[in-house]
């Protein structure tokens, strides 16, 4: 709650930033409902929301898609989960906004929404569809552009999707990489540690909580 205080005002970052500056070291863990993937507009409004947050609090983040259970909870997705998690090409979601925004007249359509009459009003639906996907698409543009976001995914009652979490966070905020001062961090081989394929760290993802399914 209050995403605002993350991605417009410095209040956090300040506070953040602070406690940086007395040697303690800190990462932000963004979560999201993995559900959101299912709807197109609503995914293009976490990547912007999560860009902004990454912008805006300068420090090292992990985006986190939550209850990765659920993914498919209102419908199949229309891509693979590595679309998701690697942020691919955003702008193939512009033809699933442009579905959305131009449905068939008989779906929407009402006893008001027949005959000439009704040809204005559908007129000004459009135009302000298209105004909007042109907007979807500058915010795909930027998102690619800036190619920062990306996401982990965990189910909470999945250990193994918490421990690759974990490890995550511990890369990020530096804790893995040792003592600042003293013996040697290793920094090179804890951050060469744990490397997984695509199909290792998504493919199996895919399998368990998605069925294979996607595009």
């Amino acid at each position: 709650g209050q995403v605002e205080l993350y991605t417009h005002y410095p209040v956090v970052r300040n506070v953040l930033q602070g406690l940086q500056r007395r040697g303690h070291r800190l990462c932000c863990v963004h979560l999201v409902d993995a559900h959101h993937c299912s709807d197109a507009e609503k995914f293009l409004s976490v990547l912007l929301v999560t860009l902004s947050t990454m912008v805006q609090l300068e420090m090292p983040q992990v985006n986190l898609l939550s209850k990765l259970d659920l993914v498919e909870a209102y419908g199949p997705l229309p891509f693979n989960l590595d679309f998701y998690t690697d942020v691919l090409e955003p702008a193939r979601l512009l033809p699933h906004l442009q579905a959305a925004a131009y449905p068939p007249p008989a779906a929407t359509a009402g006893p008001a929404d027949s005959g000439e009459a009704a040809a204005p009003r559908r007129r000004g639906l459009e135009g302000f569809a298209a105004r909007h996907l042109k907007l979807s698409a500058a915010i795909c543009e930027l998102v690619d552009d800036f190619g920062l976001v990306g996401f982990g995914a965990v189910a909470v009652d999945d250990s193994e999707t918490m421990a690759r979490a974990l490890r995550s966070i511990d890369k990020a905020n530096g804790y893995c990489f040792g003592a600042t001062e003293g013996a040697p961090a290793g920094v090179f081989g804890c951050a060469a540690a744990d490397l997984e394929w695509d199909d290792e760290r998504v493919g199996s993802l895919q399998e368990r909580f998605m069925g294979g399914g996607g595009g």
